[in-house]
């Protein structure tokens, strides 16, 4: 009788009932995921920052290396997405070929890193996007009343944002919250387009023309270009004249850039014809990443100028200059601001680019709430989290219980972001990185696994080159005093975020092995026979 009862317990680990979620997805809407993933817009406005860190970095060969570096990751994800298509697919990628144990470190380390995103989001939300776009709008418009809001905003909006779009993702089916998600990404790409657009019709005489208007106007004398491009040049090295830092550099941009080639994986269980939608969108979407990374590039060496660009943000944003040097702009300097200098004054211009703006941080929120949910619920499937954490509304079909709990962690982090900015914002950028590099690792060396089971050499090469790009990268990232410097780590943070990674690692062996004791101890259940399968689809 016990034998009858234990064989039914564990025979009810394989006849699950579906997900709940649905195949409602195609190309288009792999593509946009996998577009909004990577951002262009807010990834080169903080390549534009951290840039005058390396000194004599050349950040147009950079992002091309870094392209190419980023192009096994890309085919590594594409396959495995194919072959095993589910939602949550990095989890189920290394728990089904690897072990269960690396599967939760994986899927684990992408859940912390949407936690991260929800916490910190709302904060550059307001500090990096909302603030300085009003503020340089309302300046080179002339309004005052704007110049001031954006002054003055705090990060309560963040707060409010984050609670806005738990609400509207939970009651809306994933058909019409990707149509909204995609109007967003038009809108950004929009403002990217007509940011550019301006920069590269002005030209670098009417851009340098514009920018000495405008500071004469608030009361500077002479040539405020000349001065400023001078004092970036003497503090920070001339652009593109040190090649040993620009190999530095590639690094850092596969790390925040193009390891993000990942997107599709979180739901790939919810896409009709997998193969065609996972495949072309993948492909367009890097093909694109590329394309805005090196137009935004050359609109600023053509028109802005990188020793101005490294000048301006000094002053401005770091304020870094002494008395006798030039005074800074009244906002933030970089991808958000400068372009309204050549704006005009033109109301629609100026706000089709403040949009898109602070559309980038919407769609990375958003992408948050996806990435936690369906990353919660195949965990729950699997027995490792609450079953309560797999509820999907039966209407929407949204995993409601993930979106509410990862949004209700995020609003709690946030004030401590800003509470205690030192010792809690900079291990965070670190985990940011580095915790994604875990799982793109494990994904990595499950689809050489793949390779070898199949006896398919192209997914052992691919898998290969993906874990060495990535492992290197990693490395190069957390060890170079150029590249700490350029992210913000200090010996203290580093510290504090290899001991995070320590955990994750120690922690999820003990919730692994606790868990499957706990089922078999108290159910008589062994969940590892789980992992002999897929998941429910």
């Amino acid at each position: 009788m016990a034998e009858t009862s234990v064989g039914a317990a564990e025979r009810s680990v394989f006849a699950r009932k579906t997900s709940g979620l649905v195949k409602e997805l195609g190309a288009f809407e792999s593509f946009s995921i996998n577009l909004i993933s990577l951002g262009p817009g807010p990834a080169y406005g903080l390549f534009l920052i951290v840039l005058l860190f390396v000194s004599g970095a050349n950040l147009m060969q950079a992002t091309l290396l870094a392209a190419l570096a980023g192009i096994p990751v890309v085919l590594a994800y594409t396959i495995m997405s194919i072959e095993m298509p589910r939602s949550g697919g990095e989890y189920v990628y290394a728990s089904r070929l690897l072990h269960p144990y690396f599967g939760f470190v994986g899927g684990l380390s992408r859940v912390l890193n949407a936690i991260i995103y929800a916490a910190i989001l709302p904060y550059w939300f307001v500090i990096l996007s909302l603030g300085p776009g009003l503020a340089s709008w309302g300046a080179v418009a002339g309004d005052s009343g704007l110049a001031n809001l954006g002054g003055t905003l705090t990060t309560n909006i963040g707060e409010i944002l984050t609670i806005a779009l738990m609400i509207l993702w939970i009651v809306m089916k994933p058909r019409l919250a990707f149509r909204i998600f995609s109007a967003l990404l038009f809108l950004e790409l929009a403002g990217l387009i007509v940011a550019l657009g301006l920069l590269l019709a002005a030209g670098h005489t009417g851009f340098v023309n514009s920018v000495n208007s405008f500071m004469a106007s608030q009361g500077y004398s002479g040539s405020y270009y000349a001065d400023v491009s001078a004092y970036g040049a003497g503090n920070f090295g001339p652009y593109g004249t040190n090649f040993t830092n620009t190999l530095v550099f590639v690094p850092l941009v596969f790390a925040f850039y193009y390891m993000f080639t990942t997107a599709p994986a979180y739901i790939a269980g919810e896409f009709r014809r997998t193969s065609r939608s996972i495949s072309l969108g993948m492909a367009i979407s890097f093909a694109l990443s590329v394309a805005f990374a090196a137009a935004i590039i050359y609109a600023f060496e053509s028109v802005v100028g990188m020793d101005f660009l490294n000048g301006s943000v000094a002053l401005s944003t770091y304020f870094l200059g002494a008395p006798t040097d030039p005074a800074p702009l009244p906002f933030a300097s970089g991808l958000t601001a400068l372009p309204n200098f050549v704006a005009g004054g033109n109301s629609i211009l100026l706000a089709i680019m403040f949009l898109g703006s602070i559309s980038w941080y919407i769609l990375w929120l958003i992408l948050g709430l996806y990435i936690f949910s369906r990353y919660a619920l195949s965990f729950s499937l699997d027995r490792l989290f609450p079953r309560v954490l797999g509820n999907v509304t039966r209407r929407t079909h949204q995993p409601w219980a993930g979106i509410v709990g990862v949004s209700a962690i995020g609003a709690i982090l946030l004030p401590l972001v800003v509470l205690y900015y030192n010792s809690v914002y900079f291990p965070f950028i670190f985990l940011l990185f580095f915790l994604p590099m875990v799982t793109v690792a494990l994904t990595s060396l499950s689809l050489l696994r793949l390779g070898l089971k199949k006896r398919r050499f192209s997914y052992v090469v691919i898998g290969a080159l993906s874990f060495v790009v990535t492992l290197v990268s990693a490395y190069l990232v957390s060890t170079l005093p150029l590249l700490g410097e350029a992210a913000g780590f200090t010996l203290s943070n580093q510290t504090t975020s290899y001991v995070t990674i320590v955990l994750i690692f120690v922690g999820s062996a003990i919730w692994y092995w606790g868990v499957r004791w706990f089922h078999l101890g108290r159910h008589g259940v062994d969940i590892s026979m789980a992992f002999k399968e897929l998941p429910p689809d």
